[in-house]
């Protein structure tokens, strides 16, 4: 199975409009060219799952491939650290600013 989301909603690709929303595609729906294409599209977020049936105990079905998703990606790269370099920055200018001041 393939689960395609868009980042934009109704963004296209491969002949189709995808959704915002994940949308289930079935394995043969698009060809290996295609899967490349969509895949390597940074406007989807892809997921091959594997459609093995359910046993007691199973969680839900295993992901064939693990991809970074692009939403967590970006959450992480906006970590307090920014603030932490901005705060660096800070004393340096007054350094600077003091230096200036004494010439």
């Amino acid at each position: 199975m393939i689960i395609i989301t868009a980042k934009k909603d109704g963004f296209r690709r491969c002949g189709m409009a995808h959704s915002a929303k994940p949308v289930q595609h079935n394995d043969d729906a698009f060809s290996p060219e295609q899967l490349k294409q969509l895949q390597a599209e940074p406007m989807l977020v892809v997921e091959l799952v594997a459609d093995e049936p359910k046993e007691p105990g199973q969680i839900g079905p295993l992901k064939e491939d693990v991809d970074v998703d692009p939403a967590v990606a970006e959450a992480e790269s906006q970590c307090p650290e920014e603030p932490m370099a901005e705060q660096q920055a800070a004393p340096a200018a007054k350094k600077g600013g003091k230096k200036a001041s004494k010439e």
